[in-house]
């Protein structure tokens, strides 16, 4: 459930009294992708700049816009409706459904992980996607387009080689 890329930069975002409570993070992936990611827990520090790191992210999916897909797509894109600087659209192979979310204090709630080629992200489930599990439209195995709100940084690790 992870993706490896290397730290570029970190930018405050909110910052009291000196204090940095959130903040971007810009990766590059290993196909040479830059993402910006959000980290409100202060995971990464300006001093790992330049280091390669597994990331696990979490997607917060728009409230509406999955789609099952024919095809075998996997990646990250632009957004097509950017709703924040951390909006990307993604395109996948469904791994799994039920991983149980040990980040979040929600405790009935269920992640996804997807599958984008350069690695696996996290997926909490909207009510939309949550529908085309229940109805069988979508399953694991399957491949899908699920619009981004904001990818969250939500633990990093040293890379297994």
């Amino acid at each position: 459930m992870t993706i490896t890329a290397t730290i570029v930069d970190t930018e405050p975002d909110t910052v009291y009294q000196g204090t940095v409570y959130e903040q971007t993070v810009e990766i590059e992936l290993e196909n040479g992708q830059i993402l910006e990611l959000f980290d409100g827990g202060n995971t990464v520090s300006p001093k790992m700049v330049g280091e390669e790191l597994a990331f696990v992210l979490s997607v917060n999916p728009k409230e509406r816009g999955v789609e099952t897909l024919a095809d075998d797509v996997a990646k990250i894109g632009s957004a097509r409706n950017r709703s924040s600087q951390w909006s990307y659209d993604f395109y996948g192979r469904l791994e799994a459904t039920d991983v149980e979310d040990i980040w979040f204090s929600d405790p009935y709630r269920n992640l996804l992980v997807l599958d984008v080629g350069v690695g696996t992200i996290l997926v909490t489930p909207t009510t939309e996607i949550r529908e085309l599990l229940d109805d069988g439209t979508l399953g694991v195995g399957d491949c899908a387009y699920i619009p981004g709100a904001r990818v969250d940084i939500v633990e990093v690790r040293e890379v297994d080689r």
